[in-house]
């Protein structure tokens, strides 16, 4: 299913899986889109951004000194974790 603002590229696609195994492909199938947007430029989020069932893909986009960095800041800005909690970094939500 693709919806969204597809005409200016940003694309909104969802699976809706029957069972373990499509939705294994499923998940396969976005990490191989995400790899390829970004070898072409663009990103894995776009407007709507990652979250906590997305968080993942960001390894995708970004390398290790950069989510480093995004710590940095967000630990800055929210000492005790306590906004957006685990939508990027899973040690916030004790994942």
């Amino acid at each position: 299913l693709v919806f969204g603002h597809v005409g200016n590229g940003h694309p909104h696609v969802n699976f809706i899986c029957r069972n373990a195994e499509e939705t294994e492909r499923a998940r396969a199938m976005v990490l191989e889109m995400c790899r390829e947007a970004v070898q072409e430029g663009g990103g894995v989020a776009g407007e709507h951004g990652l979250g906590k069932l997305k968080r993942d893909l960001l390894a995708v986009q970004c390398d290790s000194e950069a989510i480093a960095r995004m710590r940095h800041v967000k630990r800055t800005w929210d000492p005790r974790g306590i906004l957006g909690k685990g939508n990027l970094f899973p040690e916030e939500d004790g994942a």
